[in-house]
């Protein structure tokens, strides 16, 4: 492990902060790690931090999915999406304690500095464990229920897409102000609700009744087409959904390819993400206008949306305060390890392991092949065909390295990330969230089992 010397004051600020929660036990390990969603933006400015830290706060949709499905409850009062030099981390001692599992709770240890997850049967799953009879009859009936409330929540989904396709109206005439900001970004982070639920319907393994076809055949459609001029339906799209920072097809006309796939939830969810990024654009057109007043240009996507309507009364304050921002973001373009942890102090973990073993989110097959590494976009142009995929960078921009690949291997993603489908729908293996990836290296020979998710260095 190295020590965390070339994190930034701030984020040193940030951490020491976090560990005064008290959800963490004197003798605790607090485990930070990157996901599928700490890639969602690469490098966050502070407005689209301002909009991950919302959507995944205890009050936030994210939480309030597990808590209307009964699959977990608010962990009130914590933290538990942190963003660090521009980077966002998610804690892992969070998810243990207040995401509902039929298996053993975890917790960490080190050994020899490696980090180890321990599981431990306490006395209500021993209970549960006893009564196994019993609760697969209560599991099916609360199945019954999940399917229920999730095609119940998404009976007002259609309100929301009227909502948004308002957004880009208001948008687009210029009629909207700093004061419009705030109600913008709320709209933004509750049509998330829906995403994550979609993800979770997905993991349960429900189905969408009846009544919801129309819009995962209207949505497929939207997705199945390329973009070559624009028009209302589609001016708000950018290449990421996510940062307002980023022009989106109605200031480039650089032609958008959309993510589309056969499997319903995950349509539903694409469907949210294309709302979400309509009340983002109508957030982008906020922040340029206010930004020719202040005279920042794209800068101005260094602040939030507080500090944005704080400039009408110290303009020259909330100016400095982008430029700061703007030098400290340059300055901070490596990318840090995936995952953080604390044992009386910080340190990255960067654990090195001649045999790996992940996920398995797709086929079963076993393939033996070199690997290509992706590092970023401009690794994406290399030639993949014959090779297996090796990445720490889960982008739905992925897919376009996939043709001829036979594998991929990512530290991040899940089973309802883009990727992961489309190697389901290509029949290809894909193990996720593995561990020490950093000893594999490019044009390295491995064979990856899509039966155990285990990964093997064989030269």
């Amino acid at each position: 492990m190295i020590l965390l010397e070339n994190l930034s004051e701030k984020s040193r600020l940030i951490l020491a902060e976090f560990l005064n929660q008290d959800t963490f036990g004197a003798n605790e390990i607090v485990v930070l790690e990157k996901n599928e969603n700490s890639f969602l933006v690469p490098m966050c400015k502070a407005s689209n931090a301002e909009f991950f830290e919302g959507a995944f706060s205890p009050e936030g949709p994210f939480w309030k999915a597990y808590v209307d499905l009964a699959l977990g409850e608010k962990p009130a009062g914590k933290r538990y999406a942190v963003v660090l030099d521009g980077q966002m981390y998610f804690c892992k001692n969070i998810e243990t304690k207040y995401i509902y599992s039929l298996g053993p709770k975890k917790n960490y240890s080190c050994n020899n500095y490696l980090l180890v997850e321990n599981a431990s049967i306490s006395a209500d799953a021993l209970i549960r464990l006893l009564s196994a009879p019993l609760d697969s009859i209560s599991m099916t009936k609360n199945a019954l229920v999940d399917a229920f409330k999730v095609n119940e929540i998404f009976e007002s989904f259609g309100d929301q897409v009227k909502r948004a396709d308002l957004a880009v109206k208001l948008a687009n005439n210029g009629s909207l102000g700093a004061k419009d900001a705030s109600v913008c970004l709320e709209n933004a982070k509750n049509v998330m609700y829906y995403s994550f639920v979609a993800s979770l319907a997905h993991a349960l393994k429900l189905k969408p009744n009846a009544s919801l076809a129309p819009l995962i055949e209207e949505t497929k459609q939207f997705l199945l087409q390329k973009y070559d001029r624009v028009s209302e339906k589609n001016c708000f799209l950018s290449k990421n959904f996510y940062d307002i920072s980023e022009k989106p097809f109605g200031e480039t006309k650089e032609r958008i390819l959309l993510n589309s796939s056969e499997e319903d939830w995950f349509v539903l969810r694409e469907a949210a993400k294309l709302q979400c990024s309509k009340f983002l654009y109508m957030l982008r057109k906020i922040y340029l206008s206010e930004a020719k007043s202040l005279g920042l240009g794209e800068k101005v996507f260094h602040l939030t949306v507080k500090e944005l309507v704080s400039a009408r009364q110290d303009s020259k304050g909330v100016k400095a305060l982008a430029l700061k921002r703007f030098e400290e973001y340059e300055s901070n373009q490596e990318l840090l390890p995936k995952r953080i942890i604390f044992q009386k102090q910080w340190f990255f973990d960067n654990e090195r392991q001649s045999v790996m073993k992940g996920v398995s989110v797709s086929t079963k097959i076993m393939q033996k092949a070199k690997v290509g590494w992706v590092h970023g976009e401009t690794d994406l142009r290399k030639n993949f065909s014959g090779k297996i995929i090796v990445t720490d960078y889960f982008s739905p921009n992925l897919v376009t390295a996939y043709g001829g690949a036979l594998g991929v291997i990512s530290s991040v993603g899940g089973v309802l990330s883009h990727p992961a489908v489309i190697a389901r729908e290509k029949d290809i293996p894909c193990i996720v969230q593995v561990d020490g990836l950093i000893k594999i290296k490019e044009n390295d020979l491995v064979e990856i089992d899509g039966k155990t998710g285990q990964i093997k260095i064989l030269n």
